[in-house]
């Protein structure tokens, strides 16, 4: 598979990255931390899974969520925030998922559902 990981923050990406290595196999990880790198990878890359920072500083939300479905209509979003409240707005805005911050390795697992 592979994988955008779309976030401002270099230890959340570490963390995502150390977990998606260790549970996935032959996987390609792609960090961004804006959304002109962000768009731009999808275009060039075509990922399966991009996690999209909800709060990447210069985010339009709805509007990045539309331009990246209309890159590639098969792209699975899943958004992550460390606010929980953020999880109604992504999904109405249209991502596949939501993960918070702060969910431990196991949830994020269940929530990506992948299994070892």
């Amino acid at each position: 598979m592979r994988f955008i990981l779309a976030d401002d923050n270099a230890q959340v990406c570490s963390a995502l990255k150390l977990l998606l290595q260790t549970r996935t196999k032959n996987s390609e990880i792609i960090e961004v931390d804006n959304t002109g790198d962000l768009i731009a990878k999808v275009r060039l890359t075509h990922p399966d899974l991009v996690f999209l920072d909800w709060e990447l500083p210069d985010l339009e939300s709805e509007s990045t969520a539309q331009t990246l479905r209309s890159l590639d209509p098969n792209l699975i979003i899943i958004a992550l925030s460390g606010q929980p409240e953020a999880q109604i707005v992504a999904l109405n805005a249209g991502v596949d998922g939501f993960i918070n911050k702060g969910y431990p390795p196991e949830q994020i697992l269940r929530t990506l559902q992948i299994s070892r």
